[in-house]
């Protein structure tokens, strides 16, 4: 997974690069750069994981781990402001530094910094007690869980990352293996497997239904994970092996605890690469004939 990110998204990260990296402590970033630095993102993750143009874009932040480009710039002019404040008083760039901050109205940077520090409840008397790198992490620290909680609420906001809200973090999944299972467990992570219900979402009621059960049922993520008597042999056997590597009794357990335990986002998993998670959800899309479009093959598609 590495080498596939790092084949895909180095031209992209150049891009992001040479604009956050040069100045970016003094910088006032206009929105339009972030936006620019988000769609960049958002395509390079999307290319990543093989998703298509609708694919919620918090989805992408929790199992990657990629965090907004904003917080390279709201780290820096934080800890750049700590790291002036703790010259001494004698330095020309401290007085300077001082005196700027008494002229009215604000001088555009002054502004900007001291609204996010007010935003991250970071006071300038924490710059007092740490300084180099540990000022970094200090501030690092703070502005990230703020991102954190902020993607969060954006996440339980989207019905496909109903599991993927509720106690993850953005972090790099190690199941990205660059394998078509890896693939298949974060489509069923954001409930993107090409269902019927994901495929007509509006169209006629017997389009979204399962084809093979009666009475007819929606063929939801949850249907064909957990419900369809279909794959019940199938499921079975592998909700065994997840037991054993759990500890949970998966055949007696709430339909909440199996989607968990399925999906990879139960706390009791110690398995991250989540091999068991992987190997049943391609099999059951592969028993299915679930497609797994790629992003360009969606692209074309449109086209």
């Amino acid at each position: 997974m590495e080498l596939i990110t790092k084949a895909i998204t180095d031209s992209a990260l150049r891009h992001i690069g040479y604009k956050c990296t040069y100045g970016a402590e003094i910088q006032v970033p206009t929105q339009e750069l972030l936006d620019e630095f988000e769609a960049i993102q958002r395509e390079t993750g999307r290319r990543v994981l093989k998703g298509h143009a609708k694919v919620a874009k918090p989805s992408m932040t929790g199992d990657l781990g990629w965090m907004h480009p904003k917080l390279i710039f709201y780290v820096r002019s934080i800890t750049y402001w700590g790291r002036l404040s703790r010259l001494p008083q004698e330095r020309l760039v401290r007085r300077i530094f001082d005196a700027a901050q008494t002229v009215s109205p604000p001088l555009p940077w002054f502004d900007y910094t001291g609204k996010l520090m007010h935003n991250f409840g970071i006071g300038v008397l924490e710059f007092q007690s740490v300084s180099g790198e540990a000022l970094k992490r200090l501030v690092k620290k703070k502005v990230q869980a703020a991102i954190t909680a902020e993607w969060r609420s954006e996440a339980k906001g989207k019905h496909t990352l109903r599991y993927m809200a509720k106690d993850h973090k953005p972090r790099l999944g190690k199941f990205l293996d660059g394998s078509a299972s890896g693939y298949w467990l974060h489509r069923a992570r954001t409930d993107t497997l090409l269902t019927n219900a994901r495929l007509f979402p509006g169209g006629p009621e017997e389009k979204r239904n399962c084809p093979t059960c009666t009475p007819k049922r929606k063929e939801s993520l949850e249907h064909l994970l957990i419900h369809c008597p279909r794959f019940w042999e199938l499921r079975k056997d592998h909700l065994k092996k997840l037991g054993r590597s759990t500890g949970i009794d998966m055949l007696n357990s709430s339909d909440e605890t199996l989607m968990e335990v399925i999906l990879g986002f139960h706390p009791d998993i110690k398995d991250q690469e989540l091999k068991l998670q992987k190997q049943f959800i391609q099999e059951l899309v592969t028993a299915r004939g679930i497609p797994l479009y790629s992003f360009m093959q969606n692209q074309e598609d449109q086209g």
